[in-house]
């Protein structure tokens, strides 16, 4: 394939072939060779990609494929070799020529070198000194760039940079505020303790600087906790992250913190005089408080209630902003609860001089009654949340007093009335209206008790106020009896007394006087049981020994007829008697039961005057 690819290969090729068939037909021996030599060429492997690049490189390397080119071929290979030797020639002898101007140029420079070293030579002393002298000056530059560098980090260490003194000097307290106060702190620290080194001067300097900024820093924070405070509102005031750190800042400064204490005091003493002046006038989201003065214990209760919830919501502020007082700022500042008491100040002399004016009005004993509970328990609680000797527990303890104080002069007064003014008694023997009056009085009492906000205690003033009243009505209706029977006064007395039980019976703190009235009240219904037995008795025409007979306990070992003084034949008639008066429709009328008001009580009356007739009845006939 290749021969036929390349005309030079394939008449070569054919040239081969062609003598060894033409030898092969000569003789034996050259037959032999040329077979050899025919089968060498027919082995060549022509596959090989390699041998098919040289024989096509060949192919254009020498020329056209002639029987001249083929015969001049070594001498053309000759040739090529000569040319290209003498290729080689002309370039050794272009390298040949610069390597004579080099070894020439070399020459110079050895002489030139020659010179310098001779120089060198002479120089050495100079350069020994120049060196020594620049050895000398390089460890003192290095010394005082050591002491710069020093210097420069001492000053970057222990000054502010434009930041920081920006935000110092514009007055926001935030962060980035207290990061630069910290940083002026810490300098002012480290400065101190550079105060006995060398840098003393340099110290001093810097911490009068820096104690400048603080001053300037502290005044600043102080100035902002007053405005914060005054924008605050008093019904929940709360307190930021900013103002505690604002306040653990100043606590590190005496003076300072003790000085924030009562500007802090007096800036919410404003606050709040103003929002309870507000309250009291124009209202918010309530009415005016002052709306209600026509209702006495509402309109100290709103009063009071306001007081408290602010009270309440100022502590936790304050508490929260200026946290637990160690016992060393105890000494120095005022306490949280002196503090609060210090806010409400103000707030005590238009509250003092209201209550005060309720108290000198013409109150009732039902609403004085009331005034005292509402101010004894505000002043319990909200001494309990203020602890301490403060103007608002004084103007508190002070108006409890006036309240009891008038309380007890209204009591007084109305006891003393009853006393010493009894009524007259009614022409039907029913309880007077001053003493109806009088149970109204123990009724609202024991109402306003069990609305207290504490039942308890007031429950027990309400019974000792009832045993007052009626001691005084007990008191009262023995002068009114002084010109009655005795029968027509033990009905007034039942009548009084069983209306009174009554009507406490319903009333849970006079459950003890209930007790005490219902034993009265017995005794009476016994006198009158005895009054209208014996009246039946002698409407039957019993004697006065008989009937003193009949109240004797009976027993069957000894009957009535068996008696001394009594015979068979006057117990006989008695019972006759007796049951004849029974039977008569005027015998079931009893006169004092009739005339007893209380429908329980005339029951009881008439069912005790049938069972102690019933026993008369069972003594005559045994």
């Amino acid at each position: 394939f290749v021969c036929l690819r390349c005309p030079y290969l394939e008449n070569t090729y054919f040239w081969y072939f062609s003598r060894a068939c033409a030898m092969a037909t000569g003789g034996q021996v050259g037959s032999n060779l040329l077979r050899r030599k025919a089968d060498r060429i027919l082995e060549i492997g022509l596959e090989s990609e390699e041998l098919r690049s040289a024989l096509l490189f060949l192919d254009g390397f020498y020329g056209d494929n002639t029987l001249a080119a083929r015969r001049e071929l070594r001498s053309s290979l000759e040739q090529q070799t000569v040319e290209k030797y003498k290729e080689i020639y002309e370039s050794l002898r272009s390298a040949a020529e610069a390597t004579e101007v080099a070894v020439k140029e070399a020459e110079c420079i050895v002489t030139e070198a020659l010179d310098v070293i001779t120089c060198l030579n002479s120089s050495v002393d100079i350069t020994s000194d120049v060196i020594s002298t620049t050895a000398e000056l390089r460890s003192k530059a290095i010394h005082f760039e050591q002491e710069l560098a020093a210097t420069q980090a001492f000053i970057e260490e222990h000054s502010l940079s434009s930041r920081e003194k920006a935000t110092l000097s514009r007055g926001a307290v935030d962060g980035a505020f207290f990061e630069a106060l910290s940083r002026v702190r810490a300098i002012s620290e480290r400065c101190r303790g550079l105060l006995r080194t060398s840098h003393s001067q340099l110290s001093m300097e810097i911490l009068e600087e820096m104690e400048k900024y603080e001053e300037r820093a502290y005044s600043q924070v102080m100035e902002w906790i007053r405005q914060e405070c005054q924008i605050l509102d008093s019904d929940a005031p709360t307190t930021s992250s900013t103002m505690r750190k604002a306040v653990s800042f100043l606590r590190e400064n005496g003076p300072l913190f003790r000085s924030c204490f009562q500007d802090v005091a007096e800036t919410r003493e404003l606050v709040v005089h103003a929002a309870f002046m507000e309250a009291l006038q124009v209202g918010g989201t309530r009415r005016p408080i002052e709306l209600h003065s026509h209702d006495p214990p509402r309109y100290v209760g709103d009063m009071l209630a306001w007081i408290h919830q602010t009270i309440a919501s100022e502590k936790d502020f304050l508490h929260t902003l200026f946290g637990d007082v160690t016992e060393a700022e105890k000494a120095a500042a005022k306490d949280v609860d002196e503090l609060v008491g210090t806010v409400f100040r103000s707030c005590c002399r238009p509250l003092f001089e209201r209550v005060q004016q309720v108290l000198s009005d013409q109150l009732d004993i039902s609403g004085s009654f009331q005034l005292r509970n509402m101010i004894k328990f505000y002043d319990g609680i909200i001494r309990s949340i203020v602890d301490g000797d403060t103007t608002v527990s004084s103007t508190l303890i002070t108006l409890r007093e006036a309240s009891i104080s008038r309380f007890s002069s209204l009591m007084e007064s109305f006891v003393e009335r009853i006393t010493l003014y009894p009524p007259s008694v009614p022409a039907d023997l029913s309880p007077s209206s001053s003493f109806e009056h009088a149970m109204d009085v123990i009724e609202q009492l024991s109402k306003s008790a069990e609305e207290s906000m504490l039942p308890t205690e007031t429950a027990d003033d309400v019974a000792e106020v009832t045993r007052s009243i009626v001691a005084a009505v007990e008191k009262a209706i023995d002068s009114s009896i002084s010109g009655l029977s005795e029968s027509e006064s033990t009905l007034y007395r039942l009548n009084c007394f069983s209306s009174f039980q009554a009507r406490m019976e319903k009333l849970s703190p006079c459950h003890h006087e209930v007790d005490r009235l219902e034993k009265d009240v017995t005794l009476l219904q016994d006198l009158i049981v005895s009054i209208e037995v014996k009246a039946v008795f002698r409407r039957a025409g019993f004697s006065e020994h008989l009937e003193v007979e009949i109240d004797k306990p009976a027993t069957v070992e000894s009957p009535l007829s068996h008696q001394p003084g009594m015979s068979q034949l006057e117990v006989a008639q008695a019972a006759k008697a007796l049951a004849a008066s029974i039977t008569e429709r005027e015998s079931l009328i009893l006169p004092l039961c009739e005339r007893i008001v209380s429908h329980r009580s005339r029951a009881q009356t008439r069912n005790k005057v049938a069972a102690f007739t019933e026993e008369g009845c069972a003594k005559l006939l045994l």
